[in-house]
């Protein structure tokens, strides 16, 4: 729950935003421009967890198989 309060803010801010981008660009654009928030911000959503595994290798991370802990290089970047 201590995620999701802020989680949730953060959603609802960027979209009570969106009425106001709409009335300020025009009744004709209104669903171009809702159709490029939700196309990017689908897009994000599927990269993100791609971006997220590369740079968990990146840094050298190493997961745990059948709940063993596993030995993490000991490199920073």
């Amino acid at each position: 729950m201590a995620y999701g309060v802020p989680f949730a803010g953060l959603r609802l801010f960027a979209f009570s935003m969106v009425p106001d981008a709409i009335a300020s660009a025009g009744s004709p654009k209104a669903g171009a421009y809702t159709g490029v928030w939700t196309a990017t911000e689908a897009t994000g959503t599927a990269v993100e967890p791609y971006v997220y595994s590369a740079v968990l290798a990146v840094s050298g991370f190493v997961s745990s198989t059948a709940g063993a802990p596993a030995a993490q290089s000991g490199t920073r970047r």
